[in-house]
């Protein structure tokens, strides 16, 4: 049995004087004349020299000293620029040279479709040196075969450090990942990054990071109570992604937030006629306003049926002006008659289960989903009302044998009396405490999570004070909070 196997083309690549080249008649196209389209391809070798090789063998005797295979418009197209005077005789082309004759033969009928494709980074690079001898992006697209717009993206990424297109030539970065290294404004920084793929050690979060970072874009929660209308009417300037990948940039923050804040007047307006104290937040999530507390974790099972059937009634009002919400456009004109009642239903919502504790203030941040959204807090209890507090529960305790609710266990009290410390505070502000207060709290989390043991009776402590002991506190009363509920 015997063994066909077809021998794959065996090439050097080299580069040979102009004048030492003429076509072979070997050439497929041997006898075809020079086209239309030679004037231009000139004028792109011109600028970017020749992308692919052309394919050549030695010439025999009464030949030139090599003979093109396969690149007769290429040859033509060098030849017009010599006769132009716009290159040398010995001007040098970059060529594969195949020395056996199975090869010569099968580089002379390859096609095009068969011939291994140009690499991508070739082609930004051939760009961007059209680009640098002044060619506009209309005859660069005829002259390479693109469109347009694909010739304006490439152009962005002819820019980027050589180490970006290095790795992406290796196959260590993908085209889209180039595309992420053209918007990055620091040339220093994309080679740092760039040499990471090269290593074999990046990934697109490093990316992501830095781009994203400073961006404002339309995805920003201000941007829907806002809209680009509105935006734009008041002089806002918006970027729009030129590889349509990435969100549309928005160029003027300060108009964002002034216009934000404009379409929150009548949320603030609303609230304060309630009797609440409104202050802005750019995200959810803050701490209490100063003097104000916020709301304790309230366990179901200690409310009242009435009280369950105001928070039922409450939650239903919520429920449905959530779907009343969710077909209309925030940025419109009248937006705020629709926002505004979830807002007042989840004040409801808050405030239902309170006992002694009121509102009192109202933190308001933008909201992608909901254009605003409200976080409540409660004002402080006075004196009286806490010394009221203190002898119901001890008749509560009384009448129910020490022991109050009869599910619930005793109140702890301390066995030893602990002696209360005098803490000068001459000199130092609010700020002051409060810094010194969330250094403390990341040294408690650090500490909790250099030692499992530690945070365990940490955990355990609270769960037992929460379940057994119903000793729930605010967020501003411990550096360890939970909430949790008994399971049922």
């Amino acid at each position: 049995m015997t063994l066909s196997v077809t021998a794959t083309p065996v090439s050097n690549l080299v580069f040979v004087s102009l004048q030492d080249l003429a076509l072979a008649p070997e050439n497929i196209r041997f006898k075809e004349p020079a086209d239309d389209g030679i004037p231009r391809l000139a004028d792109t070798i011109a600028a970017a020299n020749v992308v692919i090789p052309l394919s050549i063998r030695p010439g025999a005797k009464g030949e030139k000293p090599f003979m093109v295979l396969d690149g007769r418009r290429r040859l033509f197209a060098l030849q017009a620029l010599l006769t132009a005077g716009r290159i040398e005789a010995n001007h040098p082309v970059k060529c594969e040279l195949f020395e056996d004759r199975a090869a010569q033969a099968a580089a002379a009928m390859l096609s095009n479709a068969e011939r291994a494709p140009i690499h991508v980074a070739d082609v930004i690079v051939a760009i961007g040196k059209l680009r640098k001898s002044k060619m506009d992006t209309a005859a660069i697209a005829a002259a390479l075969g693109y469109d347009d717009l694909e010739i304006k993206r490439l152009e962005a990424l002819a820019h980027v450090h050589g180490n970006v297109l290095k790795a992406f030539r290796k196959g260590s970065l993908t085209l889209k990942q180039v595309r992420l290294f053209a918007r990055m404004p620091d040339k220093k920084q994309q080679g740092e990054l760039a040499e990471t793929a090269l290593d074999g050690h990046f990934h697109d979060y490093q990316l992501h990071q830095v781009i994203n970072g400073s961006r404002l874009t339309i995805e920003d929660d201000r941007f829907g109570l806002v809209g680009m209308a509105r935006y734009t009417a008041a002089g806002g300037r918006v970027e729009s992604d030129l590889f349509a990948e990435l969100a549309d940039v928005l160029l003027d923050p300060g108009k964002l937030q002034d216009l934000w804040r404009e379409r929150a007047a009548p949320f603030i307006e609303g609230f304060k006629q309630l009797g609440l104290a409104v202050y802005i937040g750019r995200d959810a999530g803050f701490r209490a306003p100063e003097g104000f507390e916020t709301l304790p974790y309230v366990y179901p099972g200690d409310l009242t049926d009435e009280t369950k059937a105001v928070l039922a009634a409450a939650r239903q009002r919520v429920a449905q002006a959530a779907r009343d919400l969710g077909g209309i456009d925030l940025a419109a004109d009248d937006a705020a008659l629709t926002i505004f009642p979830l807002l007042q239903a989840k004040m409801e919502v808050a405030s239902a289960p309170l006992k002694r504790l009121a509102l009192g203030a109202v933190i308001l941040s933008p909201d992608g989903a909901t254009g605003i959204s409200a976080e409540f807090f409660a004002a402080p209890v006075s004196e009286e009302l806490l010394d009221e507090a203190g002898d119901d529960e001890a008749d509560e305790d009384d009448a129910s044998g020490g022991q109050g609710n009869g599910a619930r266990y005793g109140r702890s009290a301390s066995d030893v009396e602990v002696p209360k410390a005098d803490v000068d505070v001459e000199g130092s502000s609010h700020v002051l405490h409060e810094t010194r207060t969330d250094v403390a709290t990341r040294g408690l989390i650090r500490d909790l999570a250099d030692n499992p043991a530690a945070a365990l009776t940490a955990l355990v402590a609270q769960l037992f004070k929460q379940l057994a002991l119903h000793g729930g506190s605010g967020q501003e009363e411990s550096a360890l909070t939970i909430n949790a509920t008994g399971y049922r």
